[in-house]
């Protein structure tokens, strides 16, 4: 007989459905809302309905963040999660946009200063530096004439290519 090891947590899977139920009723609406797509198994066993959605909301204001200035439709997630500002409220929460001063809104009582650096605006902010460095360089002559020159060889040998 094999023995798992004692370091190592069983598989969520291995768990019995008591306690995945259990577990479920302590996330959060966009947590439980990607747990339950996650297998038919959780599709059946977890619950996002009304009061799960309005909680989440509630908890939004308390914490001091965005809230719907619409009015939300709660009866089915497809409706819920097809405004404009629900989305941009998930997406914010998945980049980790909301957290501030290293404090976590995504893990309570987590930091998060290692995870905020995926953030899309982060990466937007990387992605225009480099392009800032590849104008400096283009204003070079030399490196000018040499790009300009590598791209009529690729221009000619593609004509080539095709002839």
């Amino acid at each position: 007989m094999i023995r798992p090891s004692t370091t190592t947590p069983p598989p969520l899977l291995a768990l019995p459905p008591e306690l995945h139920l259990q577990i479920s009723t302590f996330l959060p609406y966009p947590d439980a809302l990607s747990l339950k797509h996650t297998s038919r198994h959780f599709y059946n066993l977890v619950d996002t309905g009304v009061r799960l959605k309005v909680t989440w909301l509630l908890d939004r204001k308390t914490l001091r963040l965005d809230c719907p200035k619409r009015k939300c439709v709660l009866k089915t997630d497809e409706a819920f999660c097809s405004s404009r500002e629900i989305r941009g409220f998930m997406e914010r929460r998945r980049w980790h946009q909301e957290c501030k001063g290293g404090v976590c809104t995504v893990v309570e009582g987590q930091s998060c200063e290692g995870r905020r650096i995926w953030r899309r605006g982060v990466m937007h902010d990387l992605r225009s530096a480099m392009g800032r460095v590849v104008m400096a360089l283009w204003t070079d002559t030399s490196v000018a004439m040499l790009c300009w020159l590598m791209g009529l060889t690729l221009a000619v040998l593609g004509l080539w290519m095709k002839v």
